[in-house]
């Protein structure tokens, strides 16, 4: 199937704009490198410390060799492992200007900003705590989220140490909607895996559902930081939380750091797991904010042909197409949404839909007229 767009998150966004170059200076920073990528006339570098994609342009063959050479000592495939920092010079478009590796007195001024590394943690014994763990794991699949927290305290009465235990019941706890508990308990887990993605995940999720959504911004960095497994849900809440605050362009940064871990070009993400369409959409919805009303539109029109039975997908693009002023396409896509959408979604679309025609008949009454849709006069 092929879907308009490609060029967006692929090799023409990364290519260095000469007059955007020249016009400004590279800015220093300090950062580890977390993975690198060589492609065809550049290599891709993903930053560490609050994760974002940069890239050496082979445009400057003898610089671009130098540079190689440089952040080749990390080896390729390495990731948050990594226990070598960089001075870097990044242009505002994300091209590396130089890097070196810092000394060891340098590295040790600004081991801040090296990632905690992995502990090891005991395995869950064959005793009474263990019973319980198990037990409660079967009581969470089974949503029975009460029930967990309950066996998952018996196991930790007997063993406080386990990591494992604490986090199950942060997770337990947040299904329940007891997010400043689910908060404490994942805190206390990181002390014992402070290299944990997921505990991250967790106080990040509670701070968001709480509406505290600077405090879920700092925790949701270091969850996509330490991530491994590639998890769309992680990126998935975090560039919710950025759409939502808004801050589209670190959302666009962070879904790039997405596809780049991935391998994936956007378009074949789409149907990889659940999150991947909403992914897309959150991408779609940072262009519409920042006002790139093509790039938004292309992702749109590519989730309606992936899924056309999905209301949201063509909701979105009407009120693009209402942002713009396109009022009689706006209305159009307002009322399919209103035929795909549950009954619950019907009234709030419905309100949608009556603003787009009372804009239509102010733009142009004959062209409102002939779409004949007005709240509650039908579909």
């Amino acid at each position: 199937m092929k879907i308009p767009g490609k060029w967006m998150f692929t090799s023409a966004l990364l290519v260095c704009h000469t007059l955007i170059c020249s016009a400004q200076d590279a800015r220093k920073e300090v950062n580890y490198i977390r993975g690198l990528r060589e492609e065809e006339n550049k290599t891709i570098v993903e930053l560490g410390k609050i994760p974002r994609i940069c890239f050496l342009s082979a445009e400057d063959k003898q610089q671009y060799i130098k540079l190689l050479a440089t952040l080749r000592t990390v080896k390729k495939g390495e990731t948050i492992n990594s226990d070598r920092l960089f001075e870097l010079g990044i242009y505002p478009d994300g091209r590396i200007s130089y890097a070196r590796a810092l000394t060891k007195q340098e590295q040790e001024k600004h081991h801040n900003l090296l990632p905690k590394q992995d502990v090891a943690v005991a395995a869950v014994d064959n005793g009474q705590p263990a019973a319980f763990y198990k037990k409660a794991e079967a009581l969470f699949e089974e949503e029975k989220f009460e029930q967990a927290v309950i066996t998952l305290n018996k196991a930790i009465s007997i063993n406080t140490q386990n990591p494992d235990f604490h986090r199950l019941k942060a997770l337990s706890l947040s299904r329940l909607e007891r997010y400043e508990e689910a908060i404490r308990e994942a805190a206390f887990a990181l002390r014992m895996d402070q290299a944990n993605s997921q505990l991250y995940g967790i106080i990040a999720n509670g701070y968001y559902f709480m509406g505290e959504l600077e405090k879920a911004v700092e925790q949701y960095e270091i969850a996509v930081q330490y991530d491994r497994g590639y998890s769309s849900l992680v990126f998935h809440n975090y560039i919710r939380c950025l759409i939502e605050m808004p801050r589209p362009e670190r959302a666009l940064e962070v879904y790039r750091v997405y596809l780049f871990r991935t391998g994936r070009d956007w378009e074949e993400d789409l149907l990889s797991d659940s999150y991947s369409a909403d992914l897309a959409f959150y991408a779609g919805q940072a262009f519409q904010q920042l006002r790139q009303w093509s790039k938004a539109l292309d992702i749109y029109n590519a989730l309606i042909v992936v899924k056309p039975e999905f209301y949201g997908y063509m909701a979105q693009r009407a009120r693009l197409y209402l942002a713009q002023g396109a009022c009689v396409k706006a209305q159009a896509d307002f009322r399919t949404a209103m035929q795909l959408a549950p009954a619950p979604e019907q009234a709030r679309l419905c309100e949608e839909a009556a603003a787009a025609y009372d804009a239509c008949l102010q733009q142009s009454p004959q062209s409102a007229d002939s779409l004949g849709l007005r709240c509650g006069s039908g579909q």
